[in-house]
């Protein structure tokens, strides 16, 4: 008579392989269409001297498909100390099909999202604001015009979208602004001019150009604890999105 079944699935495990440094711990962000969007980063870690593989482990092996690259920066060790570690993640794709973490909760508690497993056991949930942080350039293309925009779409809350003002920045969802740097023709740069709040999903970034052909941008999302978020006063009455952290049950 003995249940088996003893295992409750969760969210993937954020596992950071190899770079020569120690210490980083992360958590796979997951909206209501089972796509992973990003990383929470727990904790940095340091010394790191290349940017570390990265893997999702689902336990249960529910979703598939995801992957991304880390990316290192200038940290502070647990002295106080300048360390390299791990500021952020690049999701190159999605996946498709895991558990999803994430609730679109807005400050008078209003839940406009899923909550995963309600007979699991959960050991904490943080909330976040989340904002787009960065803006990979993948292609370079070919043709463009220093005057050429992009617009910011899709992403949930706050959507929206813009023409850019002409000289090279566009607006979209949540606010978000980006400005292309352009040189010879080639997309050399993106970057993030306003990054907006809200986003359950990533954003779609679309050029807009007459000439150029081939270019590639890819969004990058931040999630700050809304604990540790200045601007928490005025985004007080709109979402923030709320991570909640399986365990085994």
């Amino acid at each position: 008579d003995c249940n088996t079944n003893v295992l409750k699935c969760g969210p993937p495990n954020v596992n950071f392989i190899g770079g020569g440094g120690q210490g980083a711990t992360g958590s796979s962000v997951i909206n209501a269409a089972g796509n992973i969007i990003g990383v929470a980063i727990n904790g940095p870690g340091f010394g790191f001297t290349q940017p570390p593989l990265l893997s999702f482990v689902d336990g249960c092996d529910n979703g598939s498909g995801a992957g991304g690259y880390p990316i290192i920066g200038t940290v502070l060790d647990p002295n106080g100390n300048p360390t390299t570690g791990i500021t952020n993640v690049v999701i190159t794709n999605p996946g498709i099909n895991y558990l999803p973490t994430t609730t679109e909760t807005d400050m008078d508690g209003n839940v406009t999202q899923v909550i995963p497993d309600p007979d699991g056991n959960y050991d904490g949930e943080q909330n976040y604001v989340t904002s787009l942080d960065d803006v990979v350039v993948d292609n370079t293309g070919f043709g463009y015009d220093d005057n050429d925009t992009v617009t910011v779409s899709g992403g949930g809350t706050g959507d929206g979208t813009g023409d850019g003002t002409g000289d090279g920045t566009g607006t979209g969802a949540g606010g978000a602004e980006v400005e292309l740097e352009i040189t010879d023709g080639l997309i050399t740069g993106a970057n993030v001019v306003n990054g907006g709040f809200g986003f359950t999903d990533l954003p779609d970034l679309t050029i807009n150009s007459d000439t150029g052909l081939g270019a590639k941008l890819i969004p990058v999302l931040k999630f700050t604890k809304v604990d540790d978020a200045s601007q928490l006063a005025q985004i007080s009455q709109d979402a923030v999105v709320t991570v909640i952290s399986c365990i085994d049950k």
